[in-house]
């Protein structure tokens, strides 16, 4: 496994590995030398604050290359990484989504002009990091001095619409074809809702009664996450919806390497053992 050693869901799919008395090595990104003295015939992957620096991002991804043709069974595979950074999910959800579930109007240029019409156009606007996670540079814009700003510092701007909300969104969490988890990440005091950006974990039963269209969400949900499961090319995955105060709902991004910190504390659900128990049956399929 190749990933932070000290997050909360690390430690939790050791537990379930160790429980079963499967042998396993972990390493941070750091600890990998090229060329990398031994390969495993599987290898899981976690987020790492590490993996997602801008030169570290070739690095990683060399790795995986290499792991890739040495016929390692990589999870996520390499082919659902090339579909989870922000610019192929948007160009993914044009291509085979967008008459299933709408996406907040978006624009990914190198041309300051062009935010500059976008933000005009908008009035207030998010960037988001092509790559990245937990909320990390997330910044809501509202006029043209801090839009530069932002263009000097990352020279691309991947830029939406902000949609105005109650202060939740919905994750979704499938393992293989099956829906293991929804829950509502609520954070009233903050744009970004997710667990480590201060959002809370709720059930859908305590958000019903400030927005009742939480039901109508969830029957929406389970119409399209299987075609999207399957557009994302991931067996594992963690898909954040957002429900706008018009009562619409947004697809804003899916993550191969998702927190479930807050599922597991609000819905009481062993998320770990539910991914464990599908590696292990992957494992035994491909004869590993």
């Amino acid at each position: 496994m190749i990933g932070a050693k000290n997050s909360y869901e690390s430690r939790r799919l050791i537990d379930e590995f160790t429980k079963r008395g499967i042998k396993f090595v972990q390493y941070n990104w750091d600890e990998l030398v090229l060329p990398l003295e031994k390969i495993p015939k599987f290898c899981l992957l976690r987020y790492s604050r590490g993996m997602m620096e801008k030169l570290s991002i070739v690095y990683v991804l060399s790795i995986l290359e290499e792991l890739d043709r040495k016929g390692v069974m990589l999870s996520p595979s390499l082919s659902g990484i090339y579909r989870e950074d922000k610019v192929s999910m948007y160009l993914l959800w044009r291509e085979y989504l967008a008459n299933d579930i709408k996406m907040p109007d978006t624009i990914i240029t190198k041309n300051i002009k062009e935010g500059k019409k976008f933000l005009d156009k908008k009035g207030s606007i998010l960037f988001k990091p092509i790559i990245g996670g937990l909320g990390k540079n997330i910044i809501k814009i509202s006029n043209e001095e801090h839009l530069e700003e932002i263009y000097n510092k990352f020279q691309v701007l991947y830029l939406q619409e902000y949609i105005e909300n109650q202060g939740y969104d919905i994750r979704t969490i499938i393992v293989g074809d099956d829906i293991i988890a929804k829950y509502v990440r609520y954070n009233p005091n903050d744009f970004r809702h997710n667990i480590h950006s201060g959002g809370v974990g709720k059930r859908f039963e305590e958000i019903s009664e400030m927005d009742p269209n939480i039901w109508k969400y969830d029957k929406i949900i389970d119409k399209i996450i299987i075609k999207l499961n399957k557009i994302t090319s991931l067996d594992l995955v963690g898909i954040d919806l957002l429900p706008s105060n018009s009562g619409d709902l947004y697809l804003l991004e899916w993550n191969s390497t998702f927190g479930f910190a807050g599922a597991e504390s609000t819905l009481g659900i062993n998320i770990a053992e539910k991914i464990v128990k599908h590696l292990i049956l992957k494992i035994k399929e491909q004869n590993i």
